[in-house]
């Protein structure tokens, strides 16, 4: 294994992504929404789908609630068998069908919280091994549509903030945006750890290695036993040929307690492999 790429390739920790850089550039305001591209399969087509062909129990008793849902005449009863619609399919093992259902309660709620929790949902889909890879592209815009409405309703919370430019980073090739996005946060908030850390995460792919090293010295000042920081500053070391220093910090993380034998394995071999 070579040391420019045992970071991204022996740990995989850090997603590898299109490299951008921190340059200015004519962006679209934060709150204008993203015109995202259409995906060629939607969640709305995967529900059809699926209904098209469940058993008879399951189809009735969806169409049941999902009728019960139409025909409720007030937003508390809609958003009540709502919570029973996405209970029923998280029950039946359909994680997409509800997320679909939690965005149309979000729809309903149109509270900040409400959204962020949609676009969670739409998140976590993707750390399931059953997905349908046809979904990606529209949970993917559901996510970022989600985090929109997350910041559009509340333009102070940080969470979502953050969880906006990073939707943008890497979701929808927008990366202007989210970096304009993080340097709002960490002019206001100079260091901010998660925001210092997404900056330094794209630095590092773009190679903006000074920059890195800036964003991380302020996470790890506040958080010496950043796993992710210390990782990306391993990176950042091996890429600019300062081998001693990336073996200190991956021996730092194999000394934490914690550390699953299997990531010490994967950490001792990049060691080994530093040259």
């Amino acid at each position: 294994m070579q040391n420019k790429s045992f970071f991204f390739i022996a740990i995989a920790i850090i997603i590898a992504i299109t490299a951008y850089f921190f340059i200015p550039t004519k962006t679209k305001k934060i709150n204008e929404p993203l015109a995202m591209e259409k995906p060629l399969y939607s969640l709305e087509q995967h529900e059809e789908k699926f209904m098209q062909n469940a058993s008879e129990i399951v189809k009735l008793k969806a169409d049941s609630l999902i009728q019960l849902y139409k025909n409720s005449s007030d937003s508390l009863a809609k958003v009540k068998v709502l919570s029973d619609i996405i209970s029923y399919f998280n029950t039946i093992q359909n994680p997409e069908l509800a997320s679909l259902y939690v965005l149309k309660k979000a729809e309903i709620i149109k509270n900040s919280n409400s959204w962020e929790i949609c676009g969670d949902n739409f998140i976590n889909l993707f750390s399931d091994s059953k997905l349908d890879t046809l979904l990606i592209k529209d949970i993917s815009n559901k996510a970022t549509y989600s985090f929109e409405k997350s910041f559009s309703a509340d333009t102070n919370k940080l969470s979502s903030k953050l969880k906006l430019a990073q939707s943008y980073m890497e979701l929808q090739n927008e990366p202007m945006k989210g970096v304009q996005i993080l340097l709002s946060i960490v002019k206001k908030d100079s260091m901010n750890p998660p925001a210092n850390l997404l900056l330094a995460k794209f630095g590092l792919v773009s190679g903006q290695y000074d920059k890195v090293e800036q964003r991380l010295k302020k996470v790890l000042y506040l958080q010496p036993k950043n796993v992710d920081a210390l990782l990306m500053r391993a990176e950042m070391y091996s890429q600019t040929n300062r081998a001693k220093d990336a073996k200190k910090d991956l021996q730092k993380i194999i000394d934490m307690p914690g550390i699953e034998a299997p990531l010490k394995d994967q950490l001792r071999m990049a060691i080994k492999n530093l040259k």
